[in-house]
């Protein structure tokens, strides 16, 4: 009876072992991916003003592209980016924006939540002098007294590329609590 009960266990752990393993279909995704059927008026985010007013600093991560991506009829040239994720109509998107203007909206094909300990494992920390550490314990000090500033640090971010099948560029964004999947043609 209890062999049974093992076997079973066993034979459950290795199918959602197997579904996890399982190899995503790029060719299917890239696909069904639609491109954004909106534009920002004059190329402004009208969020952006809200997260500058927010955060302490800048809360994009920037991205340095050495090659050129390729979203269906849109191309990113190489270039520098920072890296905004938005919702719109319920979908999730990443703007790339240069100067404060929304250059491309690209879609996001898979949204996933970041792992606890990530960014202490992957991002490395800047050590601080007594100086600095003086500098930020004043400016926190000064956040928390005063009602008119209310700005917080921008989230932690990460980025990563991957090259999938010699065929496509798939861009991680690691932004805050969440990691967003892109996906780009090379050809």
């Amino acid at each position: 009876m209890k062999k049974r009960y093992l076997l079973i266990f066993i034979l459950i752990l290795l199918t959602l072992f197997g579904i996890a393993q399982a190899e995503e279909d790029f060719d299917a995704i890239y696909e069904n991916l639609q491109p954004a059927n909106f534009d920002y008026i004059f190329g402004i985010d009208p969020y952006q003003t809200e997260d500058y007013v927010r955060y302490k600093l800048s809360p994009y991560p920037l991205l340095r592209t050495g090659v050129d991506f390729k979203f269906k009829d849109t191309i990113i040239p190489n270039g520098y980016y920072l890296l905004t994720p938005r919702i719109y109509n319920k979908r999730e998107y990443i703007l790339f924006k240069q100067g404060g203007k929304v250059m491309y909206v690209i879609p996001v094909y898979k949204k996933e939540i970041v792992e606890p300990g990530f960014y202490k494992m992957h991002v490395p920390q800047v050590k601080k002098n007594l100086w600095n550490k003086a500098g930020e314990k004043l400016t926190n000090l000064v956040g928390r007294i005063s009602k008119d500033s209310k700005r917080t640090p921008p989230p932690q971010a990460y980025i990563d590329v991957n090259d999938i099948q010699n065929k496509y560029w798939q861009l991680i964004l690691y932004y805050g609590g969440h990691k967003y999947y892109l996906l780009f043609s090379k050809d």
